[in-house]
C-alpha cells in the first residue's frame, strides 16, 4: 500500500510518434513542472520505444525509437521548434525514459499515467487500450470517447446525431477523379485539414479553385499512411473563435468561454504554439445568451458521444450574422497545459489531484506483456464488435429523413429510391452499398453517401455532364465525354447537338467510343457558314453501312468523314475543298481519306 505521505508517482506519457511530437514534449515538461515535488515524483515516458518495429513510422522514426528503446542518448530535434517553446522541449527530451521500462515491464511502480500525448497514437485511444490491457490507471477518456473525438469524420457524425450544428463538406481518399470532383462541389472558401490529426498539422484555407488539389495533397503527408488515409474539405465558417472547455466525470461543468484572438489566417499551428501570434481572452466578451448557447453546446458534446473520465475542449464558431455559435469538428480530449486554456488548466490540475490520490491507495504492477501493438489492436477490436453487439440488441433507429443535393438530370425521387436507404435500420444500412445502387443510375457518375444517427442520411450525387444529344431507335438521349448515354428530367440540361444513329436503337446507360462521340460533336457544331452558302441545315447522321459519319445537307448533297481518327485534318480539308469550290454542283464530298479526296459529280 501507498503510505499518506508517500509521494505519488505519475508517469507522464510525452513525446511519440505524431507530427505533434515537439507540442507533447512541451506538454510534458510543463506538467513536470506544475506538479508539487512534495507530493509528486514524476517520470517522463516516452512512448515512442514501444514503436520499433511499426510498419506505419517511417525508417527516422523507427531508428529513433530503437534508439530510445537502448537507452542511446537523448533524441535531439532536428527541425526548427514552436517559438517560446524551445527551452521546455529540450529539457524533455534530455529527461525522457523510455516507456517500454516502466509500462511493459517489471521496473519501477507507476501509480497513475498522465497521458500528454497528442495526434495520433496518442489521442486515438490506442495508448488507452494498451493501459487498459496492462491494468495501468490513467487519466483522460477512455478507448471509445479518445478514436471518436480524434476521427473528425466520426465525431461529426456523432455531434449530428445529437442534433449538434457541423459543416458541410466532403471526405476524400484521393486528390483526382471524383475525389477532387467532391471537394469542389464544397465550394470556396473551403477549409482542408487530415482526418486523424490535431493542431491544426497539415490543415489550410483555400480561397482559389488552384490551390484546393495542392492543400489536399499536404493534408495526405499528414494522416497516417495506408487505405484508411482520409482528408475533410469543409465549408469556410467565418466568425469569433470560441473555445469551452469541460470537465468532470458523471456530472460536466462547462468552464468559461474563452476567445481567441490570432494575427494569422486561422488559429493554426503557430498561432496556437508561437509566443505572441494569438492573444486569449477569458471571459469572452459576449452577449450572455450566446455565453450560455456555447457552453450549452459544450456540454451536449460530451454527452452526445461515448466517454469515461475526461476533460474535454470544444470549439465553435460564432457567425457573424448570428447570435449564436456553430459547432466545428475539433475535439480533444488530453488537456492542452499551455497559457490559453488557464482555467481549465488550473481545474485540470485539482482533478487530477483528486483522481491520483484516490488511485494511489493501491498499489498497481503492471503485467508483462510481450507484443503491446497486439494487444491494443485485439481491445480496439472488443471495444468495436462491443460496440456493435450492443446497438443490434437494442432498439432500431431507421433511416427517415434523406437529404438529396446535386441532382439536374435524375428527379430526387429516383435517386431516394435508388439507394434503398429509406426505411432502412440505420444501424443496417449500407453508405457502400447505396452508394453501389446509385451508380446504376445512367445519369449519375459518382456519388457519396453519409448516414448518421439516429435517422438521417445525407446523399450527394455527381452527375455526368452533357455535351450534345444522341438520337437513336426514335429517342433521344443525353450524351457526355465518356461516350455514356443517359436520360434527363432538363430538356435543356444539354447542347442543341445532335447525332442521329442510324445503326439501331440504344439503352440508358450504354457506352459508345468516347472519340467517335467527340468527333461527332466536332462535326455538329459546324454550320452553314463554316461550310458554304447552299450547305442549309447540316446535320450529322452516323450511317448503318460501313460510311460512319456524314454531314447531310438541306438541298440533299453531303459530306463524308467515316471514322473519328484525324477528324481535325477531315474538316480542315472539307472546309478548303468548299472554300475552293463554292459554286461546284456536288452530291457528296468524301474526305474519309484526307490525303485523297474524292467529289461527285467528278
Amino acid at each position: 500500500m501507498v503510505s499518506g505521505t508517500k509521494r505519488i508517482r505519475v508517469g507522464v506519457l510525452t513525446g511519440g510518434a505524431s507530427a505533434e511530437r515537439d507540442i507533447s514534449l512541451a506538454a510534458g515538461a510543463q506538467i513536470a513542472a506544475s506538479l508539487p515535488e512534495d507530493r509528486y515524483e514524476v517520470v517522463l515516458l516516452d512512448p515512442l520505444a514501444f514503436m520499433a518495429r511499426n510498419a506505419s513510422l517511417s525508417e527516422e522514426q523507427r531508428e529513433r525509437a530503437r534508439r530510445l528503446a537502448s537507452g542511446g542518448g537523448v533524441l535531439e530535434p532536428s527541425h526548427q521548434l514552436p517559438r517560446g517553446l524551445e527551452s521546455q522541449i529540450e529539457s524533455a527530451s534530455r529527461a525522457l525514459v523510455p516507456a517500454t521500462r516502466v509500462i511493459a515491464n517489471d521496473g519501477a511502480l507507476i501509480d497513475v499515467v498522465l497521458i500528454a500525448l497528442f495526434g495520433t497514437w496518442g489521442e486515438d485511444g490506442r495508448i488507452q487500450g494498451l493501459l487498459d490491457t496492462l491494468g495501468v490507471p490513467y487519466t483522460g477518456s477512455g478507448v471509445l470517447a479518445s478514436a471518436l473525438a480524434m476521427d473528425k469524420v466520426m465525431a461529426k457524425r456523432v455531434l449530428a446525431a445529437a442534433g449538434l450544428d457541423v459543416p458541410r463538406g466532403a471526405v476524400v481518399r484521393g486528390t483526382a477523379g471524383a475525389d477532387l470532383e467532391a471537394a469542389r462541389a464544397v465550394g470556396l472558401p473551403a477549409f482542408v485539414k487530415p482526418v486523424a490529426n490535431g493542431s491544426s498539422v497539415g490543415a489550410s484555407i483555400v480561397e482559389r479553385a488552384v490551390d484546393l488539389e495542392p492543400a489536399i495533397a499536404n493534408a495526405f503527408r499528414y494522416e497516417p499512411p495506408g487505405p484508411e488515409a482520409r482528408v475533410l474539405v469543409e465549408e469556410r465558417i467565418s466568425g469569433r473563435e470560441l473555445t469551452v472547455a469541460v470537465i468532470g466525470t458523471d456530472e460536466l461543468q462547462a468552464l468559461p468561454v474563452i476567445e481567441i484572438k490570432t494575427k494569422r489566417a486561422f488559429f493554426d499551428y503557430s498561432a496556437k504554439y508561437d509566443a505572441g501570434e494569438s492573444e486569449e481572452i477569458c471571459p469572452a466578451d459576449l452577449p450572455a445568451d450566446v455565453a450560455q448557447r456555447a457552453q450549452d453546446i459544450a456540454i451536449r458534446a460530451p454527452n452526445g458521444r461515448a466517454r469515461g473520465e475526461h476533460d474535454s475542449r470544444h470549439d465553435a464558431e460564432q457567425p457573424a450574422s448570428q447570435g449564436g455559435a456553430r459547432r466545428r469538428d475539433r475535439l480533444r480530449r488530453p488537456a492542452r497545459p499551455f497559457r490559453r486554456l488557464g482555467p481549465r488548466g488550473r481545474a485540470t490540475t485539482q482533478t487530477l489531484s483528486a483522481r491520483a490520490r484516490a488511485r494511489s491507495r493501491r498499489t498497481v504492477r503492471a503485467p508483462r506483456i510481450a507484443d503491446p501493438a497486439r494487444a491494443i489492436a485485439t481491445l480496439v477490436a472488443a471495444v468495436c464488435v462491443a460496440v456493435l453487439l450492443g446497438c443490434a440488441s437494442g432498439p432500431f433507429f431507421a433511416v427517415t429523413r434523406l437529404s438529396v443535393s446535386g441532382t439536374h438530370h435524375a428527379t430526387v425521387d429516383a435517386v431516394v429510391a435508388a439507394t434503398a436507404l429509406s426505411g432502412e435500420r440505420t444501424f443496417l444500412a449500407s453508405a457502400a452499398r447505396a452508394r453501389d445502387r446509385l451508380l446504376r443510375l445512367p445519369a449519375v457518375r459518382d456519388a457519396r453517401v453519409a448516414i448518421t444517427l439516429p435517422d438521417r442520411a445525407e446523399i450527394q450525387v455527381i452527375e455526368r455532364v452533357a455535351i450534345g444529344r444522341w438520337v437513336a431507335g426514335g429517342l433521344e438521349w443525353f450524351v457526355d465525354a465518356e461516350g455514356v448515354l443517359f436520360p434527363s428530367i432538363d430538356g435543356r440540361g444539354a447542347p442543341d447537338l445532335r447525332v442521329s444513329d442510324e445503326r439501331g436503337g440504344r439503352q440508358p446507360g450504354e457506352r459508345l467510343d468516347p472519340a467517335l462521340v467527340d468527333a461527332a460533336m466536332k462535326l455538329a457544331r459546324l454550320r452553314t457558314d463554316d461550310l458554304r452558302a447552299d450547305a442549309t441545315s447540316p446535320r450529322v447522321v452516323l450511317t448503318a453501312g460501313g460510311g460512319g459519319l456524314v454531314v447531310r445537307t438541306g438541298p440533299g448533297w453531303e459530306i463524308r468523314f467515316g471514322g473519328a481518327e484525324r477528324i481535325d485534318e477531315k474538316i480542315a480539308d472539307a472546309k478548303r475543298f468548299l472554300r475552293e469550290n463554292a459554286g461546284r454542283k456536288l452530291d457528296y464530298l468524301d474526305v474519309r481519306t484526307p490525303d485523297s479526296i474524292v467529289v461527285s459529280p467528278r
